[in-house]
């Protein structure tokens, strides 16, 4: 019997409440509904005008929310992630617990550094440190932080490092070190993870009225297409030169130019 769609609240796009957001724990929920196959249904709401209902089911008005089988609406990537997991054991995504907390210092570091206005206050370095030690555990135990097997790490890492990296090159002209090999190559296969959901990343609000312009926007409702159709689109996507996808390179922006 086909497993009956779930429903989900993810952040809506800066200015475009009918796109995707870039909310990395949002896209954290979506890998993990993808990777399992579970079919859902998904709610844009734009966060600077929460509708009524959405604080009905969300008090805190956080994203994103996931409705449980038992009707109730729960918040938190986490407690989210662990119950798709429990609710739908098949196929596993669970992280072996001695490497659960891989790489889960690089997002405060990413953040302080990115804030920071102090060349010398040491927040550089400890990025530097953090990423430093995600290469040496995926020369030692990768491909992927659980080795050959893609896990509920990877897809909580994943979007933060796309994160870094967009944010990081725009406001700091800053990039991973390349003697960072192993990290670079994983950020490379997560990173086409990534742009295989079903639906367009939104950019921030100005860098939509060129693109506009220039007819290489589309729309994206907020229902979720074929996994096929998604790949197919992918392909389109990714190659070099291709004005579409360097779009999706603008999708964090917005995240941190708002911080």
């Amino acid at each position: 019997m086909a497993t009956e769609a779930v429903e989900v609240c993810v952040k809506a796009a800066v200015g475009r409440p009918d796109l995707l957001g870039d909310c990395p724990f949002s896209q954290r929920v979506l890998l993990t509904l993808e990777e399992k196959h579970i079919p859902y249904h998904t709610k844009l709401i734009d966060v600077s005008n929460k509708p009524h209902w959405f604080l009905q089911i969300s008090p805190e008005g956080k994203v994103p929310v996931l409705k449980y089988q038992d009707g109730t609406w729960h918040p938190d990537s986490d407690v989210i992630t662990q119950y798709l997991e429990d609710t739908y054991p098949n196929p596993s995504l669970a992280t072996p617990p001695q490497f659960a907390s891989v790489g889960s210092k690089i997002f405060p570091t990413f953040v302080t550094f990115l804030k920071s206005k102090d060349p010398n206050d040491g927040s550089e370095q400890a990025l530097l440190t953090e990423l430093r030690s995600l290469d040496q555990h995926l020369n030692s135990h990768g491909p992927f932080i659980n080795g050959d097997k893609i896990s509920a790490a990877d897809l909580s890492l994943a979007p933060k490092l796309y994160h870094l990296k967009v944010a990081l090159g725009h406001f700091k002209g800053w990039t991973v070190p390349q003697e960072f090999t192993h990290v670079n190559n994983y950020m490379n296969v997560m990173h086409l993870l990534l742009f295989q959901l079903p639906f367009v990343f939104a950019p921030h609000p100005l860098v939509l009225i060129t693109y506009f312009c220039l007819g290489l926007c589309r729309h994206s409702s907020a229902g979720s297409p074929s996994r096929t159709q998604s790949q197919q689109e992918t392909s389109m996507l990714l190659p070099g030169g291709n004005p579409r996808s360097k779009l999706r390179l603008f999708s964090s922006l917005s995240y941190y130019a708002l911080m």
